[in-house]
């Protein structure tokens, strides 16, 4: 029976389960996944880098409703994919007007994180985001768009780990 196991890679050459290719990331710091079976490396995957904005204003949070997998109907930030050429800021700032119809100005980095899907694995960029205009409309692949005071958010179904990395952050009190 062929087992497989999913490393992530941050130092190149000899791996504990065997060897991991050596490349050169795109952007520096861009960790890469080695798929291992049978000790032998049978695939190198650079992760697909994704942006959100956690846009926050009056004790709550702008959230949308997933119209599409992964977590289809889970309510999550706004965000997506980064597009070729474009900043991880520009992303974030172009996906929350793209799902909520709402411009913003985005600051600092909150948080990164890694979402293993399948065969693939996510890179998300999360950062903090300030409403500056347009109108609130769910748009693009958000089935739903809503402003969602903290103490609501335990009775949503949120995407995995969203809660623990809102708190974690400091965006909503350890106590909603």
């Amino acid at each position: 029976m062929r087992q497989s196991l999913l490393v992530s890679v941050s130092d190149w050459g000899r791996h504990a389960y065997g060897w991991c290719q050596r490349r050169v990331p795109e952007r520096p710091g861009s960790p890469f996944m080695c798929l291992i079976v049978d000790r032998q490396t049978v695939r190198v995957t650079e992760p697909i880098l994704g942006a959100s904005a956690v846009i926050v204003a009056d004790g709550a949070i702008l959230l949308v409703q997933r119209g599409h997998e992964p977590q289809r109907g889970r309510w999550s930030v706004p965000g997506g994919r980064v597009e070729p050429g474009e900043t991880l800021e520009e992303a974030a700032k172009r996906e929350a007007y793209e799902e909520t119809g709402l411009e913003v100005r985005v600051g600092a980095e909150l948080w990164s994180l890694t979402i293993p899907d399948g065969d693939r694995t996510f890179e998300v960029h999360d950062f903090e985001a300030t409403v500056t205009g347009g109108t609130l409309r769910a748009a693009d692949d958000a089935a739903d768009v809503r402003w969602v005071p903290f103490a609501e958010l335990e009775l949503l179904p949120l995407t995995d780990g969203l809660m623990g990395y809102l708190t974690r952050g400091g965006i909503v009190p350890p106590e909603s």
